[in-house]
């Protein structure tokens, strides 16, 4: 896995780790429609994220941490977390509030993405003669190698793993793309919830994470996405309007 800052630091610090969550979000929507982001929509990328960050942090940071979360984040028995849990809906705002106001629980934020590739498909390279004589079509080596990026696209799986924690408690709030994106679980769109209140040390559920599939044991807290007010923008690397 891979361990962004915590946003217990510096406040340069805590929009960094904003920005590069907004950064692995605008690639995943990129990828999820088939587009493999190049070094231009990198850069794209990275500044719109970190205005981004910086416009978010400043609004959420007035926004605070939802009662129902504090609720859910002092429960002291296992029965109680699961009942809150299975009342409260949770928007990408409340995520957010909850990110940049953790400290006034006493916790402390990480960040921890892992990407699942389809198996043989880690290491895929364009070949060097991807491109027929005349440069107009394909080689049969290049049509192999788009299907095979096809494919990476539609089974490719990223999980982001937001974990709250203090010397007494933890907190993992974990979900993928398709979580909150596709309804494949009757309550609809969704994250994942697990805590210290189950038994289980936070090292034995992050092993939950390495493997394509499996989850810790945890509940569902339903997720509705609010549109945000801003005019909406293009993808990065494409022109308004194009």
């Amino acid at each position: 896995m891979i361990l962004s800052n915590g946003n217990s630091g510096t406040l340069e610090e805590r929009i960094s780790t904003l920005r590069d969550g907004l950064r692995d979000e605008m690639r995943m929507r990129l990828r999820y429609h088939g587009i493999q982001p190049n070094m231009d929509m990198e850069i794209d990328i990275f500044f719109r994220a970190e205005q981004k960050a910086k416009a978010i942090f400043d609004r959420m940071k007035n926004h605070g941490i939802k009662d129902e979360l504090k609720a859910l984040f002092s429960a002291t028995r296992k029965k109680e977390a699961v009942r809150i849990a299975g009342t409260l809906t949770m928007t990408q705002r409340d995520l957010v509030g909850l990110i940049l106001n953790c400290a006034d629980l006493g916790l402390r934020h990480h960040l921890f993405t892992k990407e699942f590739r389809p198996p043989g498909t880690e290491g895929l390279q364009p070949p060097v003669d991807m491109i027929a004589e005349g440069g107009k079509e394909l080689t049969e080596a290049g049509k192999r190698f788009f299907k095979q990026m096809g494919h990476v696209f539609t089974q490719r799986q990223q999980i982001h793993v937001h974990l709250f924690e203090n010397e007494a408690q933890h907190h993992f709030i974990f979900f993928d793309f398709a979580d909150t994106k596709d309804e494949h679980w009757v309550g609809g769109n969704h994250v994942h919830y697990s805590s210290h209140l189950w038994g289980i040390p936070k090292e034995d559920t992050f092993k939950d994470f390495e493997t394509r599939g499996e989850r810790p044991t945890n509940v569902h807290i339903k997720f509705v996405e609010v549109q945000a007010t801003e005019p909406p923008q293009p993808p990065p690397g494409r022109p308004a309007g194009g």
